[in-house]
């Protein structure tokens, strides 16, 4: 998960300009240029241009395990990002309140609201 809010799952691969596999110490790395699509980029554009870094490791412990380098990551429109991030809040609201309603059904937690209320 990219961002807790969820406005970088706006973000898909539109085309890949170039790509390259370069062979590191450490890693295999796919060097690429890539055309990113999204409604929220800051600049209004549709797409933007992005160099990504994909590297695989090739020690025994990490096998096959991949890693991400971007070389600056996207912007995204401050209204949306204001947006992005009051759903989020809402979304977290209401789930807070369904785990103390949750909690609250649960007998023994009653019982001990009702004893603390008699003392």
């Amino acid at each position: 998960q990219i961002s807790y809010n969820g406005i970088y799952e706006t973000l898909t691969i539109k085309e890949i300009v170039s790509s390259q596999i370069v062979d590191g110490i450490f890693h295999k790395n796919i060097d690429m240029v890539v055309r990113l699509s999204s409604r929220c980029f800051a600049s209004g554009n549709t797409t933007e241009e992005f160099r990504i870094i994909v590297m695989q490791n090739y020690d025994e412990y990490g096998k096959g395990k991949k890693s991400l380098a971007i070389d600056k990551f996207p912007k995204m429109s401050e209204n949306v990002m204001f947006m992005f991030e009051e759903e989020y809040k809402k979304k977290m609201r209401i789930e807070k309140e369904k785990a103390i309603h949750d909690l609250l059904n649960q007998s023994n937690v009653q019982a001990v609201i009702y004893e603390k209320l008699l003392e």
